[in-house]
């Protein structure tokens, strides 16, 4: 039986590049424990062995058998809320260390040969996010954390001037303090280059209908991306999408290609 994943909504002239999905963890536990096969290489036994924690283990093995669902279905042309387990799931590979042990972006290999693909993902308590982006150069970031996590020491501590105004200007908005730690993180994970986490480097350009503009500075200069926010389950979500900030005319092409 297939796992019916819920879809994260893009806007329309990006949905022919991106594919971005949330599920709860035990959905997906629970489709692939009813699974007799195991889908994960060597290699990420491996490194499956490695991880000492329980529930991070829990959560990286998952994480991994739900991008391959989402690659394949992709593959097929299959919506992209289905996701079926099957024998193509040991051809593929997801690595999120190099040679060295350090963290990198997680990376596709299927039969030893790097996909065209860019992968992100994230999990929160009981929920797993996951996103693929559908060429090498379509980056994205990915991330969840539930409702009523952020406290006010964190905004104070990590937030900037321009988020805090707009909190200051939402304060009935539930939810959002989580919104928009998820868009730093997502768009951390979308422009980084190998560089640590510094929360307080992004900063918010634009604010409108659930639709962040943010900028990132570091040695190499300025980079921005489009970051869309949103809320479901309890969750907060955010997806960074660098290239969601080009023009309309070029997405809208692609668009027709694709026929959406």
């Amino acid at each position: 039986m297939p796992l019916t994943l819920l879809p994260l909504e893009l806007p329309r002239e990006l949905f022919c590049d991106y594919r971005v999905v949330l599920c709860h963890v035990s959905d997906v536990e629970s489709f692939f424990s009813g699974e007799s096969r195991e889908y994960l290489t060597r290699n990420e036994q491996v490194a499956l062995g490695r991880i000492k924690d329980g529930n991070y283990r829990r959560f990286w093995r998952l994480g991994r058998l739900l991008l391959k669902g989402m690659y394949h279905s992709v593959q097929r042309e299959t919506p992209e809320t289905v996701v079926r387990a099957d024998e193509n799931f040991l051809n593929c590979e997801i690595a999120s260390r190099n040679g060295f042990g350090q963290g990198i972006r997680p990376e596709l290999t299927v039969r030893g040969v790097p996909a065209n693909v860019t992968l992100s993902l994230s999990h929160a308590e009981t929920m797993i996010c996951a996103g693929i982006g559908l060429s090498r150069g379509n980056r994205l970031g990915v991330d969840v954390t539930p409702i009523g996590k952020i406290t006010p020491a964190v905004i104070r501590q990590f937030f900037t001037r321009e988020e805090r105004r707009l909190l200051e200007g939402k304060s009935d908005r539930e939810g959002l303090p989580e919104c928009l730690w998820s868009a730093k993180e997502a768009a951390y994970k979308a422009l980084n280059e190998g560089e640590p986490f510094m929360p307080n480097r992004f900063r918010l350009k634009d604010y409108k209908n659930e639709r962040l503009l943010y900028s990132y500075q570091d040695q190499s200069g300025i980079r921005e991306t489009v970051v869309f926010i949103g809320e479901i389950h309890g969750t907060a979500y955010a997806i960074a999408l660098p290239n969601g900030s080009r023009e309309r005319s070029e997405r809208s092409e692609r668009s027709d290609r694709c026929g959406t």
